[in-house]
């Protein structure tokens, strides 16, 4: 039976959509298609690549392999309630187990005789006790790896034997003594490391490292500070007394931190100084420490057409030049470090074995961190 005209037109109106789809798939979704896939092969290159150099989280793993990552259907049904209370849980125990990573490799790594033995009756003389030996041991390692150390007493008032303080102030006492032995020992490895590498590259040997100055601070509880724009703002207040005049204002957060900080005054080539402020953030090696303030000082200062010299001077000492191993091509640092512990986790720590001498270590290694924390 022959077409009549409104036949033919929609036969050639199923002919154009038809070829309109033809066109649409080879020309756009197609190439779409294969944009697509060469991504997601170019992501999987690179997170092999990543795998190489960056550590893996097994627990972190762990947890998100075991999470249930569906997406509920909508509605109002019990089932989908507790899908969702599931979900939720399951991405809390994600978080957990990476704030709980993150403050084990930030907690430094205090040493067993930094605790007071359950049956010492006297934490001050357990604590001189320890503070001699220290001394003795920390001038050895100095004078055994060519470490010049000014103060050695390390920044500590001598104790007379009798001395009757409270076994928290002697803690933090002992921890303020771990603090700045640890700087100590990695000035030592930073000065040691590099004159060896000197040697192997041929070099003449020029590492030099010397401890001006060591000294420790009060323990201080710290926590996140925020800085938030002021709505109450006038760029045309300048009374710095008043609120309005502040383009920010500061949002503190509750103090969940206790920093042991010490400040130290260091001489040396700009290479041992690398490899130190290397190993002062090295989380790893169980020293981490955070840096809260850094200044770096020249004797040519002293020759600069803007500046008298009063910042090298203050840093240096006003006798440095007649020192026998004054160098010109030295630096001076003055750099105040802190290690941390979470007063949370100390107090838990108290409340389940302190006094029985069942303490366990504040940090654990990575291994067993993954092992304890992996999600079931």
């Amino acid at each position: 039976m022959p077409l009549d005209r409104t036949d033919s037109r929609l036969l050639k109106g199923l002919i154009f959509f038809a070829l309109l789809g033809l066109v649409f798939y080879f020309f756009i979704y197609r190439d779409q298609t294969e944009a697509v896939k060469k991504s997601s092969d170019d992501f999987s290159k690179t997170g092999e690549e990543l795998v190489k150099y960056y550590d893996t989280n097994d627990s972190l793993k762990a947890a998100y392999d075991s999470a249930d990552k569906s997406l509920p259907d909508a509605g109002g049904s019990r089932a989908n309630i507790a899908s969702r209370q599931k979900a939720y849980s399951d991405a809390n125990k994600i978080l957990q187990v990476q704030l709980t990573g993150k403050e084990a490799s930030s907690r430094m790594s205090f040493a067993t005789w930094t605790e007071i033995p359950s049956d010492e009756r006297e934490p001050g003389l357990y604590f001189n006790r320890q503070l001699s030996k220290l001394r003795e041991d920390i001038k050895s390692l100095c004078r055994t790896n060519t470490v010049g150390l000014m103060d050695d007493k390390i920044g500590f008032k001598d104790y007379p034997g009798g001395t009757t303080i409270s076994s928290e102030v002697a803690r933090d006492e002992l921890r303020k003594l771990f603090i700045s032995q640890t700087v100590v020992s990695l000035c030592v490895k930073a000065r040691t490391e590099t004159f060896e590498d000197e040697r192997k590259e041929g070099k003449k040997p020029s590492a030099f490292m010397k401890i001006r100055a060591v000294n420790p601070q009060k323990p201080a509880d710290t926590g996140p500070v925020v800085l938030k724009p002021n709505p109450e703002f006038n760029p045309g207040v300048t009374d710095p007394s008043n609120p309005k005049s502040k383009a920010y204002l500061q949002q503190r957060y509750p103090k969940f931190i206790k920093e042991y900080p010490v400040e130290i005054v260091l001489q040396c080539d700009y290479r041992t100084f690398l490899r130190f402020l290397y190993k002062v953030r090295d989380e790893k090696a169980g020293a981490f420490l955070v840096i809260r303030s850094l200044t770096i000082v020249s004797p040519h200062m002293r020759d600069g057409k803007d500046t008298d010299g009063a910042d090298f001077l203050a840093i240096a000492g006003p006798n440095v030049e007649k020192e026998p191993d004054f160098n010109w091509d030295h630096i001076f640092v003055k750099l105040s470090a802190a290690g941390m512990d979470f007063p949370e986790r100390m107090e838990e720590e108290e409340a389940t074995g302190t006094k029985s001498g069942k303490r366990e270590p504040l940090r654990m290694s990575r291994k067993e961190f993954e092992d304890k924390n992996a999600v079931k």
